[in-house]
Protein backbone atom coordinates (compact mmCIF):
# COMPACT_ATOMS: atom_id res chain seq x y z
CA UNK A 1 0.00 0.00 0.00
CA UNK A 2 1.45 3.37 -0.99
CA UNK A 3 -0.92 5.60 1.01
CA UNK A 4 -1.29 6.49 4.68
CA UNK A 5 -4.47 7.98 6.17
CA UNK A 6 -3.70 10.89 8.50
CA UNK A 7 -5.63 13.50 10.46
CA UNK A 8 -4.27 17.05 10.48
CA UNK A 9 -4.28 17.95 14.17
CA UNK A 10 -2.68 21.38 13.92
CA UNK A 11 -0.05 22.77 16.25
CA UNK A 12 -0.61 22.82 19.98
CA UNK A 13 0.24 26.34 21.26
CA UNK A 14 2.64 24.86 23.83
CA UNK A 15 4.67 23.09 21.13
CA UNK A 16 5.57 26.20 19.15
CA UNK A 17 9.18 26.33 18.00
CA UNK A 18 10.86 29.23 16.26
CA UNK A 19 12.38 27.08 13.51
CA UNK A 20 9.95 25.74 10.90
CA UNK A 21 8.94 22.10 11.32
CA UNK A 22 9.50 21.50 7.60
CA UNK A 23 13.21 22.23 8.20
CA UNK A 24 13.31 19.81 11.15
CA UNK A 25 11.56 17.19 9.00
CA UNK A 26 14.14 17.68 6.20
CA UNK A 27 17.06 17.40 8.65
CA UNK A 28 15.58 14.28 10.28
CA UNK A 29 15.15 12.55 6.92
CA UNK A 30 18.42 13.85 5.43
CA UNK A 31 16.64 15.65 2.60
CA UNK A 32 18.07 18.75 0.96
CA UNK A 33 16.10 21.05 -1.30
CA UNK A 34 12.42 21.33 -2.04
CA UNK A 35 9.82 18.62 -1.59
CA UNK A 36 6.25 18.35 -2.79
CA UNK A 37 3.16 18.34 -0.58
CA UNK A 38 2.55 14.73 0.48
CA UNK A 39 -1.26 14.92 0.15
CA UNK A 40 -2.44 12.58 -2.57
CA UNK A 41 -3.18 14.48 -5.77
CA UNK A 42 -1.47 17.71 -4.66
CA UNK A 43 1.59 18.80 -6.61
CA UNK A 44 2.31 22.08 -4.80
CA UNK A 45 5.63 22.63 -3.04
CA UNK A 46 5.63 21.77 0.65
CA UNK A 47 6.12 24.88 2.74
CA UNK A 48 5.01 23.55 6.14
CA UNK A 49 5.69 20.67 8.46
CA UNK A 50 2.16 19.49 9.30
CA UNK A 51 1.30 17.93 12.67
CA UNK A 52 -0.69 14.76 12.01
CA UNK A 53 -1.82 11.56 13.68
CA UNK A 54 -1.74 8.34 11.69
CA UNK A 55 -4.75 6.05 11.58
CA UNK A 56 -4.29 2.99 13.81
CA UNK A 57 -1.24 4.46 15.56
CA UNK A 58 -3.08 6.21 18.39
CA UNK A 59 -2.57 9.85 19.24
CA UNK A 60 1.18 9.98 18.59
CA UNK A 61 1.96 13.04 16.50
CA UNK A 62 4.07 12.99 13.37
CA UNK A 63 5.37 15.67 11.02
CA UNK A 64 4.88 15.40 7.26
CA UNK A 65 5.56 17.94 4.50
CA UNK A 66 2.49 19.82 3.25
CA UNK A 67 1.62 22.91 1.29
CA UNK A 68 0.14 25.72 3.38
CA UNK A 69 -3.35 25.13 1.96
CA UNK A 70 -3.49 21.53 3.22
CA UNK A 71 -1.69 22.31 6.47
CA UNK A 72 -4.43 24.76 7.48
CA UNK A 73 -7.20 22.15 7.10
CA UNK A 74 -7.23 21.30 10.81
CA UNK A 75 -9.22 18.25 11.85
CA UNK A 76 -9.39 16.92 8.29
CA UNK A 77 -8.53 13.36 7.37
CA UNK A 78 -6.48 12.99 4.21
CA UNK A 79 -4.48 10.41 2.31
CA UNK A 80 -0.77 11.06 2.01
CA UNK A 81 1.91 9.29 0.02
CA UNK A 82 4.21 6.98 2.00
CA UNK A 83 7.17 8.92 0.64
CA UNK A 84 6.10 11.56 3.15
CA UNK A 85 8.46 9.77 5.58
CA UNK A 86 6.51 10.70 8.72
CA UNK A 87 8.80 11.77 11.56
CA UNK A 88 7.67 11.33 15.17
CA UNK A 89 7.30 14.75 16.74
CA UNK A 90 9.19 13.59 19.84
CA UNK A 91 12.17 12.59 17.65
CA UNK A 92 12.64 16.07 16.18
Amino acid sequence: DCMIKVRNVGTHPGSYRSDPMIDRWRDYNGIRGGVRCCVYGCHAWATDGAHVTIERRGQKQYIVPMCHKHNTQFGEEMWVRKEALPARLTDL
